[in-house]
């Protein structure tokens, strides 16, 4: 343990043993105390078994509080009393419910926790995620990432979780299956070392590696449990497999052993398997399972080893030909409508992982990415890994970005990347199509044996400056793993491409390599093309910031042996080449910086003593920006800490000079610290040096440079310059020097004595007279109180109110000082209101002055006065209502000395009193605010009121609607006011109902106030919101006019920019029709620009308006999926968006995916034990297979079936001739045989006529799963229909809307009656199968619903 670092913490109480982590927000690490320190709200992201819910409760027990599951917290109540809430595996909910994010912070914000904690995976936390967390807690939160555990923490787990302390033979042997990535993964970590000693030390593949883990953790008993069972470890493997198999398809997260504490999420144990008591117990004492929320409740120990169990399970099932259990049935719950469930990719890798050829193929076309991923791909044939690479291709085309959130995993693909494959990873790496593909390979390319077949596709692009620097990065990493790699000339032609991009590429190779490989002439070179990266002071505003961080990584890695060479060689010959003076220089920066960084370096290594000319020959020249700080700069504090070299440098430099204004230049030159190298900026002690030094050399001249200014001050006590008082006395001791001194004093004082002594004596004056006249007014006030107090007692004296109001308000420390009695003060005050009441405006006058942005001063004395009687009283029930009511106006007035907690004490007992009702606080609001918003010139009305303050929140809707009707000269700011009222408070439909109002009566007054500015902000105003609150085409009038001008998109990106969306929960997102308008609007009007990583308000509008045009495509992804996809494949097929092209596909993949999945619910745990124990079907997917699977029985009964079913289809006319039946008929008999087939299994086949003239036949499956019947309909036409490849998409929509019930997919059969026949109307056709005619139907079927239609083409043809 003692290797451990200071921040490793390990805790040991009994059994436990937890290594504090750090976390890593960008550049920032953080303990787990900085983090709670750093912020009250903070997401966590990290990969499944990284050890998130073990750091949650670390963090939790710091807070003094529990963690809880996103899941359970959503159903159960919660008291947190400002405590701190601490939520695991939000990840969970978000895939169970898409809008669990909203209810879960919801219910957060509710309880006011102080802190609130929340651990996710990154793919299910977004920016979208970060902004709803916005919305909801109204703070941003602090989102971090688990930093991974290193090598020296490895070894800690690893010997605490197995006693032993061969951690590197261990990892040795995971290291030959390029497993090392994930050996940072706690959980793997543990897996791994479990299946070590189970297979001896040594692993034959990956697929074993998990196999040996499963019977390990079998194997491994909790010795606190009595266990009486004859299971071998065999058994207990094969029952806790298809207990994961049953959990993972169902969605459940464990099992229950308690009939009571069952449930959808907790399944009882005995409904899942058919084993005793004994053996139950046998199995849960396991390691394969861990406890749950409660102890009747367990948890496979981990998804990643169910997922492994599960697999297994059903690869053996599927692949038994004695075993019903078929790959279609089992893939209609794991991929319904053919897309994988997100929380299943890890078993249907497993599964693909499992052999079978027949097996690999299905999974690999359903989820080529989830196949390489997760699992074992090793295991893949030859011929399926190519297959593999050529869907990965596809996938690509359609989904350009389908790693999604996927960036920050590490995978484990030892023995993929084969020989076999090498020709298509070539085809792969070689083309550049900007989706994630290309990276995705190189990435897992690393340490490959295929690399030595890739060198030169690899280096090819490590050299295209084309390249974007993550592939060229991946490129060269996986290059370094290569024996037959040479570095060292790639390195050279990449210094010498001198770009940001190649010498961070450089910088990488050198520090992953050897420093020593490269000369000093070769480094110089990095350096000085590493210079010209540092932007000069004219180019400062117009060049990108790029990182540099790397070269001082480089740099703090040289040793003092190349660092000490490297500064002689750069600072050789270094001078100004542009001729300005130190201020205005720019053409020495870069290097300067350069010098600069080797410097801190050199201080860091070099030891004493030093040597100060060698020094100041580097630094002599140097030249900054003059910008930042240096104080922490390792160069500057070793310069400004080590007197004696600083010094040295110093009297080297001033000892000749004895020219006045060389001395002058040098100083301002080189140690002024502010263009120079701040390490020589003088200090006090460095001017009395080289006072000595001048003395001591008779040096007069430089002697004479240093002798302060005289002040005035100096004269008085205390302020005395020793430097001053210093060379006096040395001036005492040598003539020349006593007469420099004194030429110096006369000149100083003739130049001061008229300016300074005149403006001194003036000051000075005006000053007494001003503490005069306020001593003078103190007493005269005194005395004319204490004259007339009887009067002011009584608060009968308004100037004396106006007085004692601004002391107790303002300065109530000096009462006494300025009145003598502070008792007199607030008698005053208290006894005033009958004395002020006549002069108290009315809320009508009150709404005057708000308007004219003035007051009163009746009414700061009558908040003095209420605030003196409410001390006192503890109530101000005899103040009038109506002085109340003209108080409620002022109490958000700010005063000094009038704290938060006093007005909120004060403003809650006024509104007991005024507002007994609501009725009376609307009253209030209509007295004061309707008159201001009458007003067209009031520019502030105080609309805060409405919209803010709690007493008058229920009125907030009622009114706003009102006002928006009725004040039609509203200025800009009411209007946006009372306009957000609104939309959160009022009813939408009468708040479309304004907008179309004002909307019609501005553009219908457009053409006669074109000139008319406020008409036009009036305009901008109204338009906008109708394009946000109306349907399009009730605005699209008002859209036309707004488009008219291409400046009216940044009214859009005001609303709907990135950075604004927070901002306006209220409104409407844009939908895809909307941002289809944006695009055709606006998309040709402001061009394509190059757009700088950072971005902030300051960006030109070109860069805005082009940010917003492509960030607001995304709003497409939060819209109903129809309606996206709709409006993305009309802009997919327009050339003119080609550059959005790649992420309007990635937009639309995930929509598919949302719409075959938007349906689907999971089976229950027993309809999954129904499925695959009693064959029986359970989901409509599973309907749909089920019958596809019986068209295929019935297809072999007419192709090969004893009684030449096909003839059915036909008549035989007198002449012997055969022709076929027409489309009903043909149908009917399809329906009646599937009737029969179907009938066992509780499916009802019915056919339906739709039209009138009976030429239109539907069939129609019926089945009722858990008491609910649902209905899914097979649309079929003979193969001559005219709209035989439209029908599919468009009239099976159709039979969805006649049929209630029925489901949104379906099946689409056509019967093929020959090539003699007719193919959609068409005799020439070429098709000469039914299954040529399948595929020609498939490939027109729009993407969108692959997946949630089924094609199959019945073979009726008699030959």
């Amino acid at each position: 343990m003692s290797k451990l670092s200071y921040w490793l913490f390990v805790n040991k109480m009994s059994d436990d043993f937890y290594i504090e982590r750090r976390l890593v927000c960008e550049d920032h690490i953080f303990t787990e105390v900085q983090l709670l320190t750093e912020s009250k709200y903070i997401i966590i992201l990290a990969e499944p078994g990284a050890g998130k819910t073990e750091l949650l409760n670390s963090l939790a027990r710091k807070l003094n509080t529990n963690t809880i599951t996103a899941s359970v917290f959503n159903y159960i109540d919660v008291v947190v009393n400002d405590g701190a809430i601490v939520l695991d595996a939000f990840d969970e909910l978000a895939k169970i419910d898409d809008a669990g994010i909203h209810k879960l912070l919801g219910k957060v914000s509710s309880v006011s926790p102080n802190y609130v904690i929340i651990s996710s995976r990154s793919s299910e936390w977004g920016n979208s995620s970060s902004s709803v967390f916005k919305q909801f807690i109204g703070q941003e939160p602090l989102i971090v990432k688990l930093s991974e555990f290193d090598e020296v923490e490895q070894r800690a787990i690893y010997s605490n979780h197995t006693g032993r302390d061969d951690f590197d033979d261990f990892n040795a042997e995971i290291g030959r299956f390029e497993l090392s990535p994930i050996l940072p993964n706690p959980q793997f970590l543990k897996l791994f070392a479990d299946a070590y000693i189970e297979s001896d030390g040594h692993f034959s593949d990956k697929s074993t590696i998990f196999q040996q883990a499963l019977y390990h953790l079998a194997r491994e008993v909790n010795n606190a449990v009595i266990v009486n069972s004859t299971l071998t470890v065999e058994d207990k493997v094969s029952l806790a497999s298809e207990v994961f198999a049953k959990l993972l398809l169902s969605g459940s997260e464990g099992i229950s052993v308690s009939e009571t504490s069952q449930d959808r999420i907790y399944p009882s144990i005995y409904s899942l398997l058919k084993v005793d008591k004994n053996d139950q117990n046998a199995l849960l004492a396991t390691k394969l399972f861990k406890l749950g929320d409660n102890s009747d409740q367990h948890r496979p120990i981990h998804k990643i080893v169910a997922e492994y169990g599960a697999a297994t399970y059903l690869v053996k099932r599927i692949c038994t030909p004695s075993d019903s259990l078929s790959v279609e049935q089992c893939f209609s719950v794991i991929a319904p409508n053919g897309v994988v469930r997100d929380e299943l990719r890890g078993l249907v890798a497993w599964m693909a992982s499992s052999g079978n050829q027949d097996l690999e193929r299905v999974i690999i076309e359903l989820d080529p990415y989830a196949v390489i991923a997760n699992g074992d791909p090793s295991q893949l044939s030859h011929s399926s890994k190519r297959f593999l690479l050529t869907r990965l291709v596809e996938v690509e085309v359609a989904d350009p970005y389908f790693r999604r959130g996927d960036f920050w995993r590490s995978y484990s693909v030892a023995g993929f990347f084969t020989e076999e494959v090498v020709a298509e990873i070539k085809t792969i790496i070689t083309t550049n199509n900007d989706g994630d593909l290309r990276n995705f390979i190189l990435e897992l390319l690393k340490g490959s044996p295929a690399v030595s077949q890739l060198l030169v596709e690899l280096q090819q692009i490590v050299h295209c400056s084309s390249e974007s620097f993550t592939t060229r990065l991946q490129a060269i990493v996986s290059l370094l793993d290569c024996n037959e790699y040479d570095t060292y000339p790639d390195v050279l032609q990449l210094i010498d491409e001198a770009n940001n991009d190649s010498l961070r590429l450089a910088t990488h190779v050198i520090t992953k390599t050897s420093i020593d490989n490269f000369s000093l002439q070769e480094l110089e070179r990095y350096f000085r093309n590493c210079a010209q990266l540092y932007s000069n002071c004219s180019e400062r505003s117009e060049r990108t910031f790029e990182s540099r961080y790397y070269i001082k990584s480089l740099i703090s890695s040289l040793s003092l042996s190349v660092v000490t060479p490297l500064l002689d060689r750069l600072s050789e010959d270094l001078a100004c080449t542009c001729g300005k003076k130190a201020y205005e220089c720019d053409c020495r920066i870069g290097i300067s910086k350069i010098i600069g960084a080797l410097l801190d370096r050199f201080f860091e290594l070099a030891k004493p003593p030093l040597q100060p000319l060698q020094i100041w020959q580097w630094v002599e020249n140097l030249n900054f920006s003059g910008y930042g700080r240096t104080n922490d700069i390792a160069s500057v504090k070793a310069l400004q800490e080590n007197h004696e070299l600083r010094q040295e440098i110093i009297a080297h430099v001033f000892g000749n000079l004895t020219n006045s204004d060389a001395i002058f230049q040098m100083r301002i030159d080189k140690f002024n610290g502010h263009y120079s190298h701040a390490g020589l900026c003088l200090r006090p002690n460095d001017i009395q040096f080289l006072v000595d030094f001048a003395y001591e050399n008779n040096n007069v001249e430089l002697w004479e440079h240093f002798i302060p200014a005289h002040y005035h001050q100096d004269n008085k006590k205390g302020n005395k310059n020793p430097i001053k008082q210093h060379m006096r006395s040395q001036a005492n001791s040598k003539p020349a020097f006593m007469r420099k001194w004194a030429l110096k004093v006369r000149k100083a004082r003739m130049s001061r004595k008229e300016e300074y002594v005149k403006w001194e004596q003036r000051h000075r004056r005006i000053m007494t007279r001003r503490q005069n006249q306020e001593d003078k007014t103190r007493i005269e006030n005194i005395a004319y109180f204490n004259n007339n107090r009887e009067m002011i007692e009584k608060g009968e004296d308004f100037d004396a109110l106006r007085f004692f109001s601004y002391l107790v308000l303002n300065k109530p420390a000096e009462i006494n000082e300025k009145v003598g009695d502070e008792k007199l003060v607030r008698m005053a005050l208290r006894n005033c209101l009958d004395f002020i009441e006549p002069d108290v405006p009315s809320l009508e006058k009150l709404a005057e002055l708000q308007c004219a942005s003035q007051c009163m001063y009746v009414e700061t004395i009558l908040l003095a006065a209420c605030i003196e009687i409410f001390r006192l009283n503890g109530h101000l029930e005899n103040v009038k209502p109506a002085m109340l009511l003209a108080l409620r106006t002022n109490l958000s007035v700010s005063y000094q000395e009038f704290e938060q907690a006093e007005r909120d004490s004060l403003k809650a007992e006024v509104d007991r009193l005024v507002f007994p009702d609501i009725e009376s606080a609307k009253k209030f609001l209509i007295l004061y605010l309707e008159p201001q918003l009458a007003n067209g010139n009031c520019k502030h009305p105080e609309i805060g009121l409405l919209k803010y303050d709690e007493v008058f929140a229920s009125l907030g809707g009622e009114l706003a609607i009102d006002w928006l009707s009725h004040f039609e000269k509203l200025d800009i700011y009411a209007l946006d006011e009372l306009f957000d009222i609104a939309a959160q408070y009022s009813e939408r439909s009468k708040l479309d109902n304004v907008i179309r109002t004002r909307c019609h009566a501005l553009l219908s007054l457009f053409p006669e106030m074109k000139s008319d500015e406020k008409h036009l902000n009036q305009c901008k105003f109204w338009f906008i919101r109708a394009f946000y609150f109306l349907t399009f085409e009730e605005a699209e009038p008002y859209w036309d006019w707004l488009k008219s001008d291409k400046q009216s998109i940044f009214l859009l990106e005001s609303r709907s920019g990135s950075f604004n969306r927070g901002e306006h929960p209220y409104w409407p997102k844009p939908n895809s029709q909307m941002v289809e308008a944006i695009l055709i609007a606006f998309y040709e009007k402001w061009p394509k620009v190059h757009l700088p990583s950072p971005w902030g308000t300051g960006s030109p509008d070109n860069e805005v308006a082009y940010r917003f045009i492509t960030d607001i495509i995304w709003c497409m992804n939060s819209d109903v999926p129809e309606e996206a996809i709709t409006v993305i494949n009309r802009l997919l097929h327009n050339k003119c968006y080609e550059d959005i092209h790649l992420p309007l596909k990635g937009i639309k993949a995930e929509q598919q995916r949302k719409l075959a999945l938007r349906d689907f619910e999971p089976p229950s745990a027993q309809d999954i034990v129904e499925l695959l124990d009693n064959n029986e079907v359970v989901t409509v997917e599973g309907l749909r297979a089920l019958i596809i699977h019986t068209l295929e029985r019935y297809q072999k009964e007419i192709q090969g079936g004893e009684f030449n079913a096909a003839n059915r289809f036909y008549n035989k006319d007198t002449n012997g001739n055969y022709g076929r039946l027409d489309e009903v008929n043909s149908v009917e008999i399809v329906a009646e045989r599937l009737h029969v087939m179907l009938q066992p299994l509780n499916i009802i086949i019915r056919s339906e006529h739709q039209t009138k003239n009976q030429n239109r036949i539907d069939i129609t499956a019926t089945k009722a799963f858990g008491g609910e019947q649902k209905l899914l309909v097979i649309e079929a036409k003979g193969q001559w229909h005219s709209e035989l490849y439209s029908a599919a998409s468009t009239q099976l929509y159709e039979r969805y809307s006649i049929h209630p019930d029925a489901e949104q997919q379906g099946i689409y059969l056509v019967i093929w009656f020959g090539s003699d026949e007719k193919v959609a109307n068409r005799k020439s056709h070429g098709i000469t199968t039914a299954n040529e005619l399948k595929n020609d139907i498939e490939k027109q079927l729009p993407s969108e619903l692959k997946g949630l239609i089924d094609v199959f083409v019945l073979d009726v043809s008699r030959s």
